[in-house]
């Protein structure tokens, strides 16, 4: 595939989060898995939590809940959409035989 590569993480939340989006924050990256969220992905994550903190206090909308829905989605965090996201490989060095490869 001739996607586009980065190697820069996605990084803390923004400094304007209070500490309760702060926290969504965090439990959005734990849950993504290892190698999917990037630099370039901040965005989405950020809107992640916008409407993740809307629907736990009571204040989302069904058209609100759908943009959740879709976000959610585009970072294989449903388990109909896990498939089509891609990971960047990671190295290990767990593997005994990862030296032939080198």
């Amino acid at each position: 595939m001739n996607e586009p590569k980065s190697t820069e993480p996605v990084g803390d939340a923004p400094p304007a989060f209070n500490k309760t989006k702060k926290a969504i924050w965090t439990e959005i990256v734990s849950l993504v898995p290892s190698g999917v969220l990037q630099r370039s992905d901040r965005i989405v994550v950020e809107l992640i939590c916008y409407l993740l903190h809307e629907l736990r206090t009571g204040k989302a909308t069904v058209a609100s809940i759908a943009q959740l829905r879709m976000a959610l989605a585009s970072l294989g965090m449903t388990p109909a959409d896990r498939s089509r996201v891609s990971a960047a490989p990671q190295d290990s060095t767990d593997d005994p035989l990862a030296f032939l490869s080198a």
